[in-house]
C-alpha cells in the first residue's frame, strides 16, 4: 500500500512567491481540478478548499493530501514548463539578436565636408523589393503620403552639423538632431527635432521637440535607387542634401551662417 503522507501547509504563498502569475494559475487550475493538464495524468493530489469564518472562501486550496508518485509527477511538470519557458525565452533573443546582428536594412553613415562645414548623417537603408514606396494609403503605398516617416529604417535617422547653417531658410544651430519626414505627393515636409537616440524609430516623435519645420518640394530621380539615400552635393554657395528613392528626389538646401 502506497503511503500517504499528510502535508500541513498552504501551497499558496510558496507558489507566489517562486513562480510566475501564470504559472501559479496553471497550478492551481492543474491540482484543483485534476485534470489532464499540459500532458500530465488526471491523478493529481485533491484539494479540499478552507474557509474563514465559514463564510470567506480561500483563493488558494490547501494541500490536504499527496502521494509520493504524484509529487514525482509535480517536479516533472515543473522542470518541463522551466524548460519551456527558457526555450522561448532564448527564441526570442536569438530572434532580436539576429535582427540587429544582420538586420534587413543596413546601417549606413553620410559624411561630407565643404565650405568650412561638416555633416554627418546616420540612417540605415531600406530597399524598394518591387514595392510601390511613395503613393496613397489606398493604392497600398509603403510609405503613405501625409504621415510620418523616419527617413530610413530602424533607429531614428539623425543628423550632425558642425557649424550654425541655414537649413532651407531656416536657421539651425550647430548641433545633433533627429530628422524626419511627412511625403507629399508635391513636397516633403522635412522636420529636424531635439529628441537623440531612439532606437526604434518607427515611433512619432515627441513633436513639442521640433526644432525647425521646412516644406521642400518634389522633383524626379535621375534613374530609379533600390536602396533609400542621403547623399550631399555642392550648388554654389549652397549644399544639397539629396533624399532619394524609387523615382522621388527631394534636395533640402544647406548653407552656411
Amino acid at each position: 500500500m502506497i503511503r500517504v503522507i499528510t502535508f500541513r501547509f498552504r501551497l499558496e504563498s510558496i507558489l507566489r512567491s517562486y513562480t510566475p502569475k501564470i504559472l501559479f494559475h496553471l497550478l492551481r487550475l492543474y491540482f484543483h481540478y485534476g485534470t489532464f493538464v499540459l500532458g500530465y495524468p488526471s491523478h493529481s493530489p485533491k484539494f479540499i478548499l478552507q474557509h474563514q469564518n465559514n463564510k470567506e472562501q480561500k483563493f488558494f486550496p490547501t494541500f490536504k493530501e499527496i502521494k509520493p508518485h504524484q509529487f514525482t509527477n509535480l517536479t516533472i511538470m515543473l522542470k518541463k514548463i522551466g524548460i519551456g519557458f527558457g526555450v522561448i525565452f532564448l527564441a526570442i533573443i536569438a530572434f532580436f539578436g539576429y535582427g540587429i546582428l544582420f538586420p534587413v536594412s543596413p546601417p549606413t553613415t553620410t559624411n561630407f565636408s565643404a565650405q568650412g562645414i561638416d555633416i554627418t548623417v546616420n540612417y540605415s537603408q531600406p530597399s524598394k523589393k518591387g514595392r510601390l514606396i511613395f503613393g496613397d494609403e489606398a493604392s497600398g503605398a509603403l510609405q503613405p503620403h501625409g504621415t510620418y516617416w523616419r527617413l530610413g529604417a530602424n533607429a531614428a535617422t539623425e543628423i550632425t552639423f558642425s557649424k550654425d547653417i541655414n537649413f532651407a531658410g531656416q536657421a539651425v544651430a550647430a548641433g545633433t538632431y533627429r530628422m524626419y519626414a511627412v511625403p507629399g505627393a508635391s513636397s516633403f515636409e522635412i522636420t529636424l527635432n531635439s529628441e537623440l537616440g531612439v532606437f526604434l524609430g518607427v515611433q512619432e516623435p515627441d513633436y513639442t521637440k521640433d526644432v525647425v519645420k521646412v516644406n521642400v518640394p518634389v522633383s524626379s530621380a535621375p534613374s530609379e535607387l533600390e536602396l533609400f539615400t542621403i547623399s550631399f552635393e555642392e550648388s554654389g554657395s549652397e549644399i544639397l542634401m539629396n533624399i532619394a528613392w524609387d523615382t522621388t528626389l527631394v534636395a533640402v538646401p544647406i548653407s552656411v551662417n
